[in-house]
């Protein structure tokens, strides 16, 4: 698996519109407390993983300056076995309605979370807990 770009929007410490484009090779994220770099690991992770991969509650996941019109909204670009696949999850209005989208070579062959779900979970074949224990080491765990 490799993580083409990240953009997020209104999820969690991110307003507005941000976007990361990863480079080859092995990427670190480093910065002072309070940055977000914990939150742009929880991004990709609730783009995968959906609800599954969020520790807090639903309504914690939006951003806390961001106004009840304004949706949130993740999209994963990333390579898994030679296919460009996109991710895209929002919550959308007051009530935060979940969406999902999966995209594989330019084609929509997934809507709705438990479709996407679904589909993630034939593709990648790893469950939340040991991708957050492959791919991602706290701080503390590197002492």
């Amino acid at each position: 698996m490799y993580l083409n770009s990240l953009s997020m929007k209104n999820f969690k410490k991110y307003r507005g519109w941000t976007t990361i484009d990863f480079q080859d090779g092995l990427t670190g994220i480093i910065g002072g407390n309070g940055s977000g770099k914990s939150t742009i690991v929880e991004a990709i992770a609730w783009a995968l993983y959906g609800s599954r991969a969020s520790t807090v509650r639903r309504d914690f996941i939006k951003n806390s300056r961001a106004s009840e019109s304004e949706d949130l909204e993740v999209r994963l670009s990333l390579n898994v076995d030679g296919r460009e696949m996109t991710i895209q999850r929002a919550m959308r209005g007051r009530s935060l309605s979940p969406e999902a989208r999966l995209s594989i070579d330019g084609r929509l062959v997934a809507t709705g979370t438990r479709e996407v779900d679904a589909r993630l979970e034939e593709i990648l074949r790893i469950s939340f807990a040991d991708f957050m224990k492959t791919f991602y080491a706290r701080q503390k765990d590197l002492d």
